[in-house]
């Protein structure tokens, strides 16, 4: 009867230890795309709503079934419309009338990812991003060197997946980015914000 029951234990011990460490060192990696809208903020003060589009990169290491860790590298514009700016925003030659500013950034969030839900379908994910300038333009003029090369903030979203097979998922999302840094080389202090609706693929290692 104990060598039943220490079998037993050491089975069910055995059981648990290989489930709780299956999920540890698992990898997901996806793509997706999405539709971006941004604006620029200083003070209370916003400007219009800029509407463009985003590519996604992301790599997930998972620390258990619950938790893991979040990263990618991404492609996004942000910038604003000018038709919309107070005086009180912007200053000096960002506030002509009619024309988009385009600032096109290369991304590196690095995040935790909370999973939750009865199947783990749903997460949230909460950290911060580094932005590295490309190009920023007025309409087809190019005023990059207006602006500081790097934008950093505080990076956060909802997602939900679901499955297609045992590797691979698909992916409905909402990614945000409030930005800490101020764009402008120049004393202003506006700041960048946008927050995008996305699709993609994920696959599981």
């Amino acid at each position: 009867m104990k060598k039943i029951l220490l079998s037993s234990l050491i089975a069910i011990t055995s059981f648990f230890s290989a489930n709780a460490q299956k999920d540890f060192g698992e990898i997901e990696v996806g793509f997706s795309f999405g539709y971006n809208t941004s604006i620029l903020r200083n003070s209370n003060e916003d400007t219009e709503f800029k509407r463009s589009t985003n590519y996604l990169g992301s790599v997930e290491f998972f620390l258990n079934d619950r938790w893991g860790i979040k990263s990618g590298l991404n492609f996004e514009k942000k910038g604003w419309k000018s038709n919309s700016i107070s005086f009180g925003v912007l200053e000096g030659n960002y506030k002509e009338n009619n024309v988009e500013y385009d600032l096109s950034y290369l991304s590196i969030p690095l995040m935790a990812n909370w999973h939750f839900g009865y199947e783990r379908n749903w997460n949230l994910n909460f950290g911060f991003y580094t932005g590295f300038l490309l190009k920023a333009e007025e309409g087809s003029k190019n005023i990059t060197k207006e602006f500081n090369t790097v934008d950093f903030g505080l990076a956060y979203g909802i997602g939900y997946k679901r499955r297609l097979s045992d590797r691979i998922k698909i992916l409905f999302d909402f990614q945000s980015q409030s930005g800490f840094t101020k764009i402008f080389k120049e004393s202003l202090k506006a700041k960048n914000w946008r927050g995008g609706v996305n699709v993609g693929i994920l696959y599981g290692f």
